[in-house]
Formats: C-alpha cells, structure tokens, sequence
C-alpha cells in the first residue's frame, strides 16, 4: 500500500502528469504492481498505469482496509 501512497504523492508534485511506468519488472513483482493498478505492456518489459488507475487502486485498498477493521 505505500507503494501507492508514495507514487501517488510523487505524481502530485507534478500537475502534467499522466501515469508511471516501471521497467523491467521482477517477475515476483508483477502480481503485486497488478494490484495498485500497473498493467504489463505489450513487451511485458513494462508496466505502466495511469494516474486515475493509481487513484483507483488507491481508494479501493483504503476500502478494503477500512472494512477488514
């Protein structure tokens, strides 16, 4: 979940901002990007989302925490 806060921060700071791109993915990761929203790209070298998948991502894991308490 911080790793949604901390980008999402990081985009803020930026008001042109269209999304985040990781490259080169670890192949153990890519299930945990794919929860906060990260898509793999055609090369599946890259996964990339956008800001509002990010703002997605962010409120449904802050539901879902908000919920389990």
């Amino acid at each position: 979940m911080f790793v949604i806060v901390a980008t999402m921060f990081f985009l803020s700071q930026y008001s042109d901002s269209k999304g985040v791109y990781i490259i080169e993915p670890h192949p153990e990761l890519i299930s945990y990007y794919e929860k906060f929203g990260f898509k793999l790209l055609e090369n599946e070298l890259v996964m990339y989302a956008t800001v509002e998948e990010l703002q997605l991502a962010q409120l449904n894991l802050f539901r879902e925490n908000i919920e389990e308490q």
